[in-house]
């Protein structure tokens, strides 16, 4: 039985055991490893993995009676061995309304100009021929490159630095309710002039600023060169802004800076970005800044 690992949700994990369960006492025939399957979803996944032998697979969310009235899964997630945190696809199989068999294959690869990208079928092709299903699952489920997952993620980063200057945008943007130039010139003006305020309100502003402000300053103009860094089962890849990919095959080939952010990262929460150091995205890939 798979654990709760495999799973987004202790919900989802419920849901496989409770189902898992009833197919192993009602002596289900088709199964993905630990997982209770369509017919012809088992036969597209023994395809692709006779093809593929060093994929991983997961459970996805997507259930469906039976025949017999057991609930079991129509479609798996698909990840390799050398990142199997990283879900790269999907593979999915049942019997269509005219009861003929159907293999889906979804990939962001996947450009399926037949639906707008914004529907969900955009990055699906569905046939009813194993053999093309095969095809499209080889061409569109494989693992991604470096350079295509510091793409993918590169919004992780922005949202990172956005995070680490919250604090100090909603202090002096939002708290005080003026305009962010003139207001940081003119009281950074006035506590060096020595100013006593008069009022409450910008009391209370010059003591901000007497205690904070040059953290303000600082993390207002904070523009770090930045890192991504892909930590796989067999190797660790890395790639600072604009410069090639370096794959490093063991730890000593590692830079020291690199390892001992990695470090730092690797026992703090996920999205939660450290200044100088980074954050972390997923189990397995950071944004290091520099």
């Amino acid at each position: 039985m798979l654990t709760r690992e495999s799973f987004d949700s202790d919900f989802h994990h419920g849901e496989y055991v409770e189902w898992y369960e009833k197919a192993k006492e009602q002596e289900h025939k088709f199964w993905v490893d630990d997982i209770p399957v369509q017919q012809h979803l088992l036969q597209l996944f023994n395809e692709f993995k006779h093809k593929r032998p060093d994929i991983v697979v997961k459970p996805s969310n997507s259930l469906k009676w039976d025949s017999v009235g057991l609930k079991v899964f129509e479609g798996v997630s698909i990840a390799f061995n050398e990142a199997p945190d990283v879900v790269v696809g999907y593979l999915e199989g049942c019997r269509g309304d005219s009861n003929e068999p159907k293999y889906t294959v979804i990939s962001e690869r996947i450009c399926n100009e037949k639906y707008s990208d914004y529907n969900k079928l955009y990055h699906t092709k569905t046939t009813k021929k194993l053999t093309l299903a095969i095809k499209n699952a080889l061409q569109f489920v494989k693992p991604f490159d470096l350079d295509y997952m510091a793409k993918k993620e590169s919004s992780s980063a922005s949202h990172a630095l956005d995070t680490l200057k919250e604090k100090a945008n909603d202090t002096l943007y939002y708290k005080f309710d003026a305009d962010r130039k003139e207001l940081f010139k003119e009281v950074s003006n006035m506590v060096s002039a020595g100013y006593t305020p008069r009022t409450p309100k910008f009391a209370e502003m010059i003591d901000i600023f007497k205690a904070e402000g040059e953290m303000m300053k600082e993390l207002l103009a904070y523009k770090p060169r930045k890192c991504f860094v892909w930590a796989k089962v067999d190797r660790l890849e890395y790639r600072y802004d604009d410069e090639e990919v370096v794959v490093a095959l063991n730890i000593g080939e590692v830079p020291e800076d690199i390892r001992n952010k990695v470090a730092v990262l690797q026992i703090a929460d996920k999205n939660s970005p450290i200044k100088d150091v980074g954050v972390r995205i997923s189990e397995s890939t950071y944004w290091l800044f520099v």
